[in-house]
């Protein structure tokens, strides 16, 4: 959902229940609040102890294997 769609519901959710200059004051602050919540929550949807695949240390991206053991096949 863009912006647009979410004042265009936010707009429609508070026309059935106020004038249309209020629904618009309403659908204004609820778009503001909105964007807010989002903006202080962009980095909470994920752990912070994850790495993305391509800033791994390439020591760290080779399969684990015990000492002695010859290498798997496929690499």
């Amino acid at each position: 959902m863009n912006i647009e769609e979410f004042w265009n519901s936010a707009y429609i959710a508070a026309l059935s229940r106020l004038p249309a200059r209020d629904a618009r004051r309403e659908a204004d602050l609820a778009t503001e609040l909105c964007i807010e919540h989002w903006r202080s929550h962009r980095r909470h949807w994920e752990p912070a102890y994850v790495t993305m695949w391509k800033d791994q240390d390439v020591t760290k991206a080779l399969p684990n294997r015990t000492p002695g053991q010859p290498p798997p096949d496929n690499l």
